[in-house]
């Protein structure tokens, strides 16, 4: 019995899972590209760049080595449009609520480096001109964070929505950025 009990307790220790060196409020900024897989499929317009700039910035609680939960907004520039023969540009906003969950690496590299999914909600914001849509869709992806000080980490995402928009376009975002821990 004190065997198992003690194997237990080295596992625990291993994978970080009692530490609460990384837990609490942390915000930060991204930036990066969101690439729509089919052009942007709104009021039946044909898309000449499937490709935007993105901006996001979030804010979250990390629960410890393993868990997180965070809000965040994302704008969405710069994708065009043909209407009616006129290139206009979209302009999309999309709010996300996310749950984070680390994969614990039992490796010198645990302290700076952690990889993470997420899978979450996202309400979407799209509008050309006058006519706009929105829809409420899920969200996952990947990312790894490199926490380079303590309070400071970088890191690196792609994200995934796969029913965008009014005509189930997926969006997929890449994204860079940096994290300030509180």
């Amino acid at each position: 019995m004190k065997r198992v009990m003690l194997s237990f307790l080295v596992l625990l220790s291993v994978f970080g899972l009692n530490s609460q060196a990384n837990a609490g409020v942390y915000a930060g900024v991204d930036g990066g590209f969101a690439t729509f897989a089919s052009g942007y499929k709104l009021l039946n317009t044909s898309s000449s760049s499937k490709t935007g700039q993105l901006f996001d910035i979030h804010a979250g609680y990390r629960l410890g080595e393993i868990i997180a939960a965070e809000v965040g907004y994302a704008k969405i520039a710069n994708v065009k449009v043909n209407v009616g023969g006129s290139e206009k540009n979209v302009s999309t906003d999309v709010f996300h609520v996310s749950g984070l969950a680390y994969l614990p690496l039992p490796t010198l590299f645990t302290a700076m480096l952690d990889i993470y999914g997420r899978f979450g909600i996202g309400y979407t914001k799209g509008a050309v001109d006058d006519h706009s849509h929105s829809k409420t869709s899920m969200i996952y992806g990947i990312g790894a964070e490199f926490n380079y000080l303590p309070l400071i980490a970088f890191r690196a995402e792609a994200q995934h929505i796969p029913d965008f928009g009014v005509s189930n376009n997926p969006l997929t975002t890449f994204k860079v950025g940096v994290n300030v821990k509180f």
